[in-house]
């Protein structure tokens, strides 16, 4: 019942992706009352209360869970094609300071877990994030930790502490993950029946490497800057034929469309790139200056029909925290991972993966 109770939440945030945020904040005092169980005869969902900061600033949290007198957690929502940003991350952290509540929620085009430690700055608060796509086991353990009959305060925290324990020490064991690692490893093998020079003699003659698990893709023969085209604009390309012909490929308008079919909407710039089969990267020279921008990347994964689309705050990313290439100073040289849900920059160790709004199977 869980399972179908998370998928009803997924079609109803999809329902109002593009709604304002007062239909957005009429939708969750539902959500909370019919599938999460609080009461609101009972005042167990409080909504816009006015707190007071000092003789006149005040604050208006969008919702407040209660337990009879207690406040459980916050509830920050914002329009659901809306992105996650430090902004907004910011101003439920203040609501949290000031409740002195433990837990939070953050809701846009993801849902966003806080646990909050009073001791601990802003950038060091640990949150985890849940897709929110069908069956996604996350979402349905969110919905029933936050479910009013089991919610309990330490289970939260200690999920989100577990998750980003579990995510810090992956991270370190894919940095330690070398070629050189497994090479150590094969001459400590076969050293133990073995002298060094038979075993060098061998391993000389091989090369030895490791990668992520990928598809084969092949480099785009293009990985251009675009701008939404005008309405007026002559489209020669058939939206149908990525539909219909497997060995078709997508244009850049027919991109477009798919995101507009689906509610998705991206930014008047925008880089697009189809995959195929000679490379584990997503190869991209964009403008620097799209950085200044709100900027979509759209990626199109042709063996999995797939769109994923990315969309990337204005100002949101240095220069600094990218690599330019040295032959041409005014692009940036992304390699972006086949495969990789992070979406890694492999110059650069960027995560794109933050931004993606969605991935839409055609």
């Amino acid at each position: 019942m869980t399972k179908e109770k998370w998928n009803q939440i997924v079609e109803l945030h999809n329902q109002y992706l593009n709604s304002q945020e007062n239909l957005v904040q009429v939708l969750w005092e539902s959500v909370f009352a019919e599938i999460f169980g609080y009461s609101r005869l009972s005042g167990e969902i409080d909504t816009h209360r006015s707190i007071r900061i000092g003789s006149t600033e005040r604050v208006v949290p969008d919702i407040i869970i209660k337990n009879g007198e207690k406040d459980l957690f916050v509830v920050e929502l914002k329009q659901h094609n809306m992105f996650y940003n430090n902004g907004i991350e910011r101003q439920l952290l203040s609501y949290l300071k000031l409740l002195r509540i433990q837990i939070g929620i953050l809701i846009c085009q993801k849902i966003y877990v806080y646990k909050y430690d009073p001791n601990k700055n802003d950038y060091e608060q640990e949150k985890i994030e849940i897709d929110i796509v069908k069956d996604n086991p996350d979402g349905i353990k969110f919905l029933e930790l936050f479910h009013k009959e089991k919610f309990n305060n330490n289970a939260i925290s200690q999920l989100v502490e577990e998750k980003n324990k579990l995510s810090k020490r992956a991270g370190e064991i894919k940095a330690k993950l070398t070629d050189s690692l497994v090479v150590d490893l094969l001459k400590k093998h076969f050293l133990i029946n073995y002298n060094a020079a038979e075993v060098e003699s061998v391993l000389n003659n091989y090369n030895i490497s490791i990668s992520e698990k990928s598809s084969v893709v092949r480099r785009p023969s293009s990985f251009d800057d675009y701008r939404l085209p005008e309405k007026n604009e002559k489209e020669n390309e058939s939206y149908s034929s990525i539909l219909t012909s497997p060995t078709a490929i997508m244009t850049k308008y027919e991109a477009v469309r798919i995101c507009q079919k689906n509610g998705v909407n991206i930014s008047t710039s925008y880089t697009f790139a189809s995959s195929n089969s000679t490379s584990n990267f997503y190869w991209a020279n964009p403008n620097i200056d799209l950085i200044r921008q709100n900027w979509t990347i759209l990626l199109n994964d042709r063996r999995k029909k797939e769109l994923h689309v990315i969309n990337i705050p204005a100002n949101s990313i240095d220069r600094k925290q990218l690599v330019i290439r040295r032959d041409k100073p005014a692009l940036v040289d992304l390699q972006i991972r086949y495969n990789d849900t992070l979406f890694r920059d492999s110059r650069s160790g960027f995560l794109f993966g933050k931004y993606l709004v969605k991935t839409i199977k055609y």
